[in-house]
């Protein structure tokens, strides 16, 4: 019982002889004495099983999806036979491997391949522009060049804390359940993502107008924040079918229901 892997321990008929605590918590039921053939009644578990049970072979591995339970979790079945002075009339062992953080993890490297190509792209090419209109257009401008620097630096920053982030994976899974503590104002940051997007804005020929509030601060993670805010005015500079992109943040004291319900759902 206190083995952490679901167990289920069966006679030569394949009736259950007794299983642990885990396997009978996934099962929720009572599994004394039920054939585990019909219980599961899967084709490839059941050919495995009587593969074992027959001595063809000593052992099976299979991945198989359990239908039997919700959701249908993926599992990594072992199937041992016992040497024969195993006590109890028991013959068999099955094991279960849960397969869904192994699932998971994959997912999170996939996530973190596509999200690190996609983040990274804005702040490199931002950089770029910048070096290319200091080589040739504003390379005698000094104002132009203080202020392309500037920004500059800032995407570097900006950059620096997306890779410290992306390369731990741990601090990504982390992140989904555990709530910042930091402070973040807003104005600022729009105000940095609207000079570092000056070059782009330029060459689509758009005007991006912001219209700030006297904002609080909020409780985030400034560099989550800005790569959320980043990627909508990116967006919006991409897809824009206008000449202007507006930014508007306003601050109400008072929400209806309506839209509380809205932002919890966000």
């Amino acid at each position: 019982d206190t083995l952490p892997d679901p167990l289920i321990m069966v006679n030569k008929d394949c009736s259950i002889i007794g299983a642990n605590l885990a396997a009978r918590k996934l099962f929720s039921t009572d599994l004394a004495n039920k054939n585990f053939l019909s219980f599961v009644d899967d084709k490839r578990i059941n050919e495995a099983i009587n593969k074992v049970l027959h001595k063809t072979t000593r052992q099976v591995d299979l991945n198989i999806c359990l239908n039997l339970l919700k959701d249908k979790p993926k599992f990594y079945l072992r199937i041992n036979d016992l040497p024969w002075f195993a006590k109890g009339d028991i013959v068999a062992v099955i094991s279960f491997y849960d397969l869904n953080k192994v699932l998971k993890f994959e997912q999170m490297h996939q996530d973190f391949v596509a999200n690190a190509s996609h983040e990274l792209r804005t702040p490199l090419s931002v950089i770029a522009g910048f070096i290319e209109t200091l080589q040739t257009s504003a390379k005698d401008d000094e104002k132009a060049r203080d202020k392309f620097l500037k920004v500059m630096q800032e995407q570097t920053t900006y950059m620096s804390k997306l890779i410290e982030n992306l390369l731990s994976l741990s601090k990504i899974d982390l992140s989904l359940t555990s709530i910042p503590d930091g402070k973040v104002s807003i104005n600022p940051i729009i105000r940095e993502i609207k000079d570092a997007s000056q070059l782009k804005l330029n060459n689509k020929e758009l005007t991006l107008k912001t219209s700030f509030a006297r904002l609080p601060k909020i409780i985030g993670d400034s560099a989550q924040i800005t790569q959320v805010l980043q990627n909508l005015i990116d967006n919006a500079i991409k897809y824009a079918d206008a000449t202007t992109i507006s930014v508007k943040l306003v601050y109400k004291e008072n929400c209806t229901q309506e839209e509380i319900e809205y932002l919890k759902n966000c």
